[in-house]
């Protein structure tokens, strides 16, 4: 009994100690939650600022930045979507004076352009009810709308930058295509003309015609080169005095009534055409150039005249050479026409011509001209289907 109450003091004061001691720790806990609330209630007076806040925080950060790096495509849609609600509300504060209500603010329909964000984030600051302001969060939030701004020119260089190359692709598909439909350069013709023959000085003519086939070559849009191979049958008739031979200074061609020609010539043209005149139903064009004469068969008759008292009597006498006379480049083709479109690859043309003698004809040397009608059937050969460009397989 006696140690219980000699125990009894110390004990009492040992738990005051401890009572007083946890009471402390309780208290300093309670000092120490109630301060760091004020200052969490301090820092975040809204709900708004501190979306603001966070936003800054946000778009300074560089994981941020490196997102927005890699999908350039939404940066621009991000910023605005995050913006508009302050660019909107900023609006309204800047363009009246008088303080206003918060519900009597009308958010306007149009988004504010990204470089004039900044001014607008500075009136909502400073407009009635707000009891913090911007200006820590403005030089980051100027800096990363200066990139953003930045980011958005270069996506629109890149767009413009792949429109011009869709356009160039766009258009050497366009050129391929019109090389790969396009005409060649060579095309083949057959031709067949009747024509008068006649000499010189002499009034009276005689029909022959011809049938041949020729190549034409276009060194431009206006201007062809052709040439060929045309079988002519040429007949005339000229007094003696007009041919330069043998026979047509003897006795029986002297008396002779005339002196009749049948021959059969092979032509070689070469000739240059221009047309000056051209749309898609007709083209007009003029040639010229020189054709050589290959005398393939040649038959001369004395023709006798009717008798008379006095003078001698002939029988018709025939002289015939084959392949003896060559004339080249001897004739002058002058001729004008139009062209007509058949179809896609088909031209048919009108020709009137004229050829006229640089030197004598056959073996009696006659100033021998014709005038005839070319009548042409012209048909063009496809181009040679050029290879396609590189930038085309994509269209394949």
């Amino acid at each position: 009994m006696e140690v219980l109450l000699s125990r009894t003091p110390a004990s009492r004061n040992r738990r005051m100690v401890w009572a007083s001691a946890a009471a402390a720790i309780v208290i300093l806990f309670s000092f120490l939650w109630l301060l760091n609330a004020d200052k969490i209630e301090n820092t975040t007076p809204g709900k708004e600022k501190a979306e603001i806040a966070a936003s800054s925080e946000n778009y300074a950060d560089s994981s941020s930045r490196d997102r927005i790096e890699k999908n350039n495509n939404q940066a621009g849609s991000k910023l605005v979507e995050r913006l508009t609600p302050v660019a909107q509300k900023s609006k309204s504060y800047r363009s009246n004076s008088t303080p206003k209500k918060e519900k009597g603010i009308v958010a306007d329909k149009t988004i504010e352009s990204p470089d004039r964000w900044s001014n607008l984030l500075t009136a909502k600051a400073s407009a009635p009810g707000s009891d913090i302001t911007l200006e820590a969060n403005q030089a980051s939030l100027s800096s990363f709308i200066n990139s953003a701004k930045a980011k958005l020119i270069a996506l629109s260089a890149l767009n413009d930058e792949s429109k011009q190359q869709k356009s160039i692709s766009d258009a050497e598909k366009m050129q391929w295509e019109s090389n790969r439909n396009a005409d060649s350069r060579f095309s083949l013709a057959v031709n067949a003309s009747p024509d008068l023959n006649s000499i010189s000085g002499s009034s009276k003519n005689s029909l022959g015609g011809s049938l041949g086939l020729r190549a034409i070559y276009r060194l431009s849009s206006r201007l062809d080169i052709s040439t060929g191979i045309t079988y002519s049958n040429k007949e005339y008739s000229a007094l003696p005095i007009q041919y330069n031979a043998p026979w047509a200074r003897s006795d029986a061609g002297r008396f002779a009534k005339s002196i009749d020609a049948d021959c059969r010539v092979l032509d070689v043209p070469v000739n240059i055409s221009y047309s000056f005149s051209q749309n898609t139903n007709r083209t007009f064009f003029i040639s010229t150039g020189l054709s050589s004469y290959f005398m393939l068969r040649e038959r001369y008759t004395l023709v006798s005249a009717a008798p008379k008292p006095g003078f001698p009597v002939y029988e018709n006498r025939s002289y015939a050479y084959q392949g003896d006379n060559k004339h080249l480049l001897g004739v002058l083709n002058l001729s004008a026409g139009v062209k007509k479109p058949l179809d896609k690859r088909t031209t048919l043309s009108v020709e009137p011509y004229t050829r006229l003698p640089l030197n004598g004809i056959g073996q009696g040397k006659v100033r021998l001209k014709s005038v005839g009608v070319n009548f042409q059937v012209q048909y063009n050969f496809n181009a040679k289907r050029k290879l396609k460009p590189a930038s085309l397989n994509a269209f394949r």
